[in-house]
């Protein structure tokens, strides 16, 4: 997810980027992601969710989560340091840092933690994070791409682009296909896939987003760890 404390400084160009995806896509993103990820949590029937939001950027979608959820806290994981100027503000209070491997809390601490759009952009190393997310979480869920050739790679290499490259996060180069990610979940001991969501019309509000970016690049992953 963008994060604002990413980069410290960003130039006209990259604010202009910014304000673009928001406006077309960013919000309407997270407001459908939030409302899946509810459907979810609806299904796993759990009374009180300890929520871990790993890879959390602006901690939008663990905000909408808790604001839909009374019976849900949130604790918000990312790499990048807490600015000084955030320190005092109640919004960030939920935020911790760490170095992008290893989680910094106990086994099984968490009800479920989430993965949205986090582990294509550390490929080399999603094995892992994904392990360390199901050390500290009963449930995972996953939301990430699906890539069926160079088109497609090249498709979701240009919306990364639209969507990160102002906040200075890396464009990954290449993207989980179906059979490369049901290799990541054998590198999983003790974890099962409960449920695969795709596709996922994720730009069905817009058109043109849509047709470059159809569902089936998207999907969701339940795991549970038995």
């Amino acid at each position: 997810m963008s994060s604002p404390i990413a980069k410290k400084t960003k130039n006209s160009l990259e604010k202009v980027v910014i304000k673009s995806h928001q406006k077309l896509s960013h919000n309407n993103r997270i407001d459908y992601l939030s409302n899946l990820f509810i459907e979810v949590l609806d299904e796993l029937d759990l009374a009180e969710i300890a929520l871990l939001d790993i890879g959390c950027g602006d901690m939008s979608i663990a905000e909408n989560l808790m604001q839909h959820r009374a019976n849900i806290k949130a604790t918000c994981l990312d790499t990048y340091p807490l600015p000084e100027a955030y320190a005092n503000d109640p919004k960030w209070e939920k935020y911790v840092s760490f170095d992008g491997r290893k989680i910094p809390f106990e086994d099984k601490q968490f009800d479920l933690a989430i993965l949205c759009d986090v582990l294509h952009h550390d490929f080399e190393y999603a094995a892992v994070i994904l392990k360390e997310a199901c050390r500290v979480a009963k449930y995972v869920i996953i939301k990430d791409h699906f890539e069926y050739g160079m088109v497609s790679r090249q498709t979701l290499r240009l919306m990364d682009f639209i969507g990160n490259w102002g906040y200075g996060v890396s464009v990954p180069d290449r993207y989980f296909s179906k059979k490369s990610y049901q290799d990541l979940l054998d590198t999983q001991e003790g974890v099962e896939e409960v449920q695969q969501i795709c596709p996922i019309p994720l730009y069905e509000h817009n058109f043109l987003f849509n047709l470059i970016c159809p569902g089936k690049l998207q999907y969701i992953s339940i795991l549970k760890n038995n």
